[in-house]
């Protein structure tokens, strides 16, 4: 009989992962990397990160990482953020917008969200060469006035200029 591979990880096959690294010159690893055994997203991706850059050291590795918080209960960061409802967006009658969704207007929220894939704990930070912020765009928000809407997204924009800025220092 012929043998069976089984993925017993969140990573790639060899096979799969030498394909990728001699194919791609940029791979963005997405949300719930890692679900399929029951693993957060962030330690999959670093976990997969690392073993394609052992294949290929000049490919481009990019962490997914909405802006709106979608998917957010794959990431481990779910937990930190469902313990600060003072960080989640309000419409104008002071009512959450459905999500959770982070306010980046207010700054602890906007940190804690730049410092989330950059955190050591998943392993060295320069296995990831970006991110891509998700959602990044500007468009109504259900109950949120256009002055407060301005404001949500300019902070939104700032947080992802404070991020690019941490990369463009950790790796060029």
């Amino acid at each position: 009989a012929a043998a069976r591979v089984v993925k017993t990880d969140p990573g790639l096959t060899d096979e799969q992962a030498a394909f990728v690294a001699s194919h791609y010159s940029v791979v963005s690893l997405e949300k719930c990397t890692g679900s399929n055994v029951h693993m957060m997203t962030e330690p999959a991706i670093y976990q997969t990160a690392k073993q394609l850059k052992k294949l290929n050291p000049q490919l481009k590795v990019i962490f997914y990482w909405d802006t709106d918080q979608g998917a957010i209960g794959c990431y481990a960061a779910n937990k930190t953020l469902n313990a600060h409802p003072e960080w989640w967006l309000k419409q104008d009658n002071g009512s959450y917008v459905p999500g959770p969704r982070i306010d980046f207007s207010v700054q602890a929220a906007a940190d804690w969200w730049v410092s989330v894939p950059l955190d050591p704990q998943w392993g060295d930070p320069k296995m990831i060469d970006g991110v891509l912020a998700d959602g990044a765009g500007y468009g109504p928000i259900p109950g949120v006035s256009t002055a407060r809407a301005e404001t949500f997204y300019s902070a939104k924009k700032a947080a992802m200029a404070k991020m690019q800025a941490k990369y463009t220092a950790l790796n060029g």
